[in-house]
């Protein structure tokens, strides 16, 4: 799936620079290649749970559901932050 650059002059904030385009196109070929199994959450703190996809669909997910559930396999969080939102 390619990237969507968004226009420069539609941006109020500096454009990207080419190496941060490069991140961005290294981090598209790595979601691209993640395995079935697995699905990304985040529920607004600064994470994202990695999921089993099947139990997933089977789980209220928010609010602490996935671990009460058993569905977060692992947990990754740092560098760049994740802004939850809905």
């Amino acid at each position: 799936m390619p990237v969507y650059f968004t226009c420069e002059d539609e941006l109020r904030v500096p454009p990207l620079t080419t190496a941060e385009k490069k991140w961005i196109e290294r981090l598209q070929r790595t979601l691209a290649a993640c395995p079935d199994r697995l699905e990304l959450v985040t529920i607004g703190d600064p994470a994202l749970q990695v999921v089993d996809a099947e139990g997933a669909r089977q789980s209220e997910l928010g609010f602490g559901g996935a671990e009460k559930d058993g569905v977060v396999l692992a947990r990754v969080s740092g560098k760049p932050n994740v802004h939850g939102v809905a």
